[in-house]
């Protein structure tokens, strides 16, 4: 019996993936209530535009932020 090294099955793009995630800025939670009517539209936003509603207030904070400069 003879010992092989075991082979991946990740894509390059997933390992890419992976190594960007392991890398990725620390985060912090952030708890806003908000109202509903304004949750179901971003939630449907963030569907339709295959993204998450994470992705969707950090670009919106982030774009605030700038424009406060």
């Amino acid at each position: 019996m003879t010992l092989q090294a075991k082979t991946t099955r990740r894509t390059s793009d997933i390992k890419e993936a992976a190594l960007a995630e392991v890398t990725a800025e620390p985060t912090k939670r952030l708890n806003v209530e908000i109202p509903a009517r304004l949750h179901r539209q971003v939630k449907t936003a963030a569907a339709l535009a295959d993204t998450t509603i994470v992705d969707i207030v950090t670009a919106a904070l982030t774009d605030y932020l700038e424009r406060q400069r």
